[in-house]
């Protein structure tokens, strides 16, 4: 049978299949089990029913995908759920805010991935001259 292994907020942690009788023993502390199949790309667990949601889309916005790259141009992203986190070139970032502002002092190309539990990824690229 498949299960889903997630924690207190709904998070899926891993997944995978075994006999009913050993689906309580794939938890671990703090740690929460229920039936189903999901992908946590996707899915996370409603944890008042203990049910498998789909993650819908985010819809935050970029007000620039080009910039300079000296340290004070910024670029402005809104509609971010809160709390969410801000992946800049595998650097995380915890955000609060509806709003995260972008700065950098280095030219390149800057890959934003925007997350939320109950979202899903929302990606935003941008170069940096």
């Amino acid at each position: 049978m498949r299960f889903i292994v997630y924690n207190s907020f709904g998070e899926i942690l891993r997944s995978g299949s075994a006999p009913l009788s050993m689906i309580p023993k794939q938890k671990g502390p703090g740690e929460f089990v229920t039936t189903g199949k999901g992908n946590d790309e996707t899915h996370y667990v409603n944890t008042t029913f203990r049910t498998l949601a789909p993650k819908t889309a985010m819809g935050a916005s970029i007000n620039k995908t080009a910039m300079k790259g000296d340290g004070v141009e910024s670029a402005i992203i809104s509609g971010l759920p809160v709390p969410s986190k801000i992946r800049i070139n595998k650097k995380i970032y915890d955000n609060v805010n509806p709003v995260f502002e972008f700065t950098v002092n280095l030219p390149g190309k800057y890959e934003i991935v925007c997350s939320s539990l109950k979202f899903l990824d929302q990606q935003f690229l941008v170069n940096a001259t």
